[in-house]
């Protein structure tokens, strides 16, 4: 009787043994509800906030000429940067060089690429910060595009620029981007009203720097 009991104890111990091994976490590990991320790219995608900036503009083009503004070289050194690499295709180059005379990696957008398309309708690209920001300029953040026909010769360009952490570098490289992107959709505009830009005197609306 004494040895059935005894058994039984065992036993009822070895389930609850098995139970524990199998809710509780291994030490060291983390009850999470979301998957264990590996890659830098993934972690970024958690690391992310709800932060972004966002810019419309009228242009006096059709959609196929603002289109080509964008994803040609010709279309952005009309108005965008002085020099560029720009290759439409996924993975393809977005790279704006603002200040071609400066080192290699410190000229304007290198290393940025194309993530995504839809032709006339969507663009997006990697982004970067300037160089006197250089633990963003690590990072990426992305910009998102999209092309509204208004008229036959009028289209609505909207910009979504994602992507953004949180620190006081960060901060800083939103409130630069915020007027910064005013700066390009209206040279834009000028480009469309004006003619391409003159470099060695480049148009900036407003007065802004």
């Amino acid at each position: 009787m004494i040895k059935s009991w005894v058994n039984a104890v065992v036993w009822i111990m070895g389930v609850a043994l098995v139970l524990v091994t199998v809710v509780l976490p291994v030490p060291g590990t983390k009850l999470d509800a979301r998957p264990e991320v590996s890659t830098a790219a993934e972690k970024k995608l958690f690391m992310t906030t709800g932060l972004m900036i966002r810019k419309i503009v009228v242009v006096q083009a059709s959609v196929d000429d603002a289109w080509q503004a964008w994803t040609t070289m010709e279309g952005v050194t009309a108005f965008f940067a002085p020099r560029a690499s720009v290759e439409l295709a996924v993975g393809g180059d977005f790279e704006m060089y603002f200040d071609p005379k400066m080192p290699e990696g410190q000229r304007g957008s290198e290393g940025c690429k194309i993530l995504s398309f839809v032709p006339g309708e969507m663009l997006s690209f990697t982004w970067n910060a300037p160089p006197h920001m250089p633990a963003v300029r690590l990072e990426r953040t992305w910009v998102v595009l999209y092309f509204q026909p208004l008229e036959e010769k009028k289209t609505r360009i909207s910009l979504v620029h994602l992507g953004w952490q949180v620190g006081e570098e960060w901060q800083k490289a939103l409130q630069y981007f915020d007027k910064a992107w005013e700066v390009v959709l209206g040279r834009l505009q000028y480009r469309f009203e004006k003619g391409p830009l003159d470099w060695k005197n480049p148009f900036t609306p407003g007065g802004i720097k």
